[in-house]
């Protein structure tokens, strides 16, 4: 065991040492000056300060680890906890992950990841967080002007298509509403309003305009869409007693604040069915917002979801969660600070989430709402709250359970991600799957 492996075990001790003690300064005593709290889907907390600053008072995760039957602590409780080796040979057992940088490495640094699923419950619980202990600090990193050669290439971009045509920001403003500001940071984008800076290609940036509209837009006569309250959609069908909503969005705050905004415009009706698209967790991860889990389970509330589901959930978000997690960070440049030298735009969306309450915030766990009907055949039909729907499979696509949406009366197409104003992303570096 070289010196790195030999110090885990002494940082994990304390860390455990303080869960127990739900003692919030032992914990964070343990953060360097740099160091990260890297929540799944949702920015990132650097430094002691902002960590506890956002995650105050102790991240209820804590309380829930302790209040489980079984904690499951970093590296577990068993004999094999503190074996770096072992850990790693078990770590489909408790869904842990490990890493242990090697001597080639030019910083010291250690990442413990955690992941708590309980499975042993109708109600699937998913809590997605991870810790990055930096013991040398890296040098923070200053945004820069762009190259003369980054500068000389994005300009040449503007002369090869048409930016002159502006038909999608026509498109992109069609059926709109009413919006509510975002509380939070209500001016967040609004550097993108002047043209595109040297250091952002041309269609980037007016990818990143054309993504700025929120709120709630006629998709067409019964069929209503929130959008910019989520990386994703939220698609409203009203039926003939209640609502079909298509996608819930990341966090059940997200889907709160939509299901608000529609209400505050349209007539009031219980939520009678969900519909999961793909099991990409901003599509599913806000259901607890506008739907109850006894409900869901009872059947009460269809659930309906493509063939595979869970096991895809199961696959992308909870065994290979904590590793796509920080890979994602980088992907999407997270933790960059907003702005034409740092964060822009995803493509499909922005990376915001209004509200709290999703899966890896310290306010709270979400839970995984599972599907209750699940479409099987490449081509069915349901008829829910007097409105049909005919559902197309389109399996390992964006996503490896995926379909499409076609409502017959409204002449209204829903093809989740597989058609985008956007080039394909074929193969996401987080570590998904090869898309076909």
């Amino acid at each position: 065991m070289n010196a790195n492996e030999s110090s885990i075990p002494a940082v994990l001790t304390q860390y455990e040492d303080a869960l127990n003690r739900s003692d919030t300064d032992a914990v964070m005593k343990l953060y360097a000056p740099d160091g990260a709290f890297l929540p799944q889907y949702f920015p990132s907390s650097v430094g002691a300060d902002t960590v506890r600053k956002n995650n105050t008072p102790a991240p209820h995760e804590l309380d829930h680890w302790k209040a489980t039957p079984d904690p499951t602590f970093l590296g577990g409780n068993g004999p094999a906890w503190k074996n770096p080796t072992a850990q790693r040979e078990s770590r489909t057992e408790n869904h842990e992950w490990l890493w242990v940088p090697t001597s080639r490495m030019r910083r010291v640094t250690l990442r413990v990841r955690l992941a708590l699923f309980n499975c042993r419950r109708a109600q699937w619980t998913a809590c997605f967080i991870a810790i990055t202990t930096v013991v040398h600090p890296a040098q923070s990193q200053q945004a820069k002007p762009a190259d003369p050669k980054v500068a000389a290439a994005n300009q040449v971009v503007l002369s090869q298509l048409p930016f002159s045509d502006r038909q999608d920001f026509e498109d992109a403003k069609r059926g709109f509403i009413a919006t509510t500001p975002d509380a939070a940071n209500p001016d967040r984008w609004a550097f993108l309003e002047h043209e595109a800076p040297p250091t952002v290609n041309p269609s980037l940036w007016r990818q990143a305009q054309l993504n700025v509209p929120s709120g709630l837009f006629k998709v067409a006569e019964g069929v209503y869409q929130v959008r910019g309250f989520s990386q994703a959609n939220m698609t409203i069908v009203e039926g003939t007693t209640g609502l079909i909503l298509i996608d819930t969005l990341t966090s059940p705050g997200a889907a709160r604040e939509a299901l608000g905004l529609y209400f505050a415009h349209r007539p009031r009706k219980p939520v009678v069915a969900v519909i999961y698209s793909h099991s990409h967790g901003d599509h599913y991860g806000g259901a607890s917002g506008v739907v109850s889990q006894a409900d869901a389970a009872a059947g009460k509330t269809k659930v309906i979801a493509p063939a595979g589901f869970m096991d895809a959930v199961d696959g992308e978000a909870v065994i290979g969660g904590n590793a796509k997690a920080r890979r994602g960070q980088y992907q999407f440049g997270i933790s960059l600070p907003v702005g034409e030298r740092g964060n822009i735009d995803e493509g499909i969306g922005k990376n915001d989430s209004r509200g709290g309450g999703g899966v890896g915030v310290g306010v709270g766990v979400a839970p995984i709402i599972p599907p209750n009907d699940t479409i099987q055949q490449p081509m069915e039909t349901r008829t829910i709250d007097g409105v049909d729907l005919v559902f197309q499979l389109a399996l390992d696509s964006e996503a490896p359970s995926e379909m499409l949406i076609y409502l017959p009366q409204s002449h209204v197409l829903d093809v989740a991600e597989d058609a985008t104003h956007t080039l394909h992303n074929l193969l996401p570096f987080r570590g998904t799957g090869v898309r076909d």
